[in-house]
């Protein structure tokens, strides 16, 4: 069977309750930002981006745990997951 391909997207490591999903990903690259006004987000003073690979047969899966590790204000407000490719 022919695959379709990797799914790459960024994970913003703040937004997790459980860190641990990064390692289960290919983490291509990491950045660190700070937070601005416009962010309002004032408790926070920085985003931590994740650039991430995830092999297709294993997206679903991820999408799952990263659902399941998102902070539960994320998960009140209905942040849906995208997947691009």
């Amino acid at each position: 069977m022919e695959s379709i391909g990797n799914f790459n997207g960024v994970i913003i490591e703040e937004s997790l309750e459980n860190i641990g999903v990064l390692e289960n990903v290919a983490i291509i690259s990491t950045r660190v930002e700070p937070v601005t006004e416009k962010h309002t987000r004032s408790w926070l003073s920085r985003w931590t981006l994740h650039s991430v690979k995830v092999e297709a047969g294993e997206a679903d899966k991820m999408a799952d745990e990263i659902q399941e590790s998102l902070t539960v204000s994320k998960r009140v407000r209905g942040t849906p997951i995208s997947r691009m490719n």
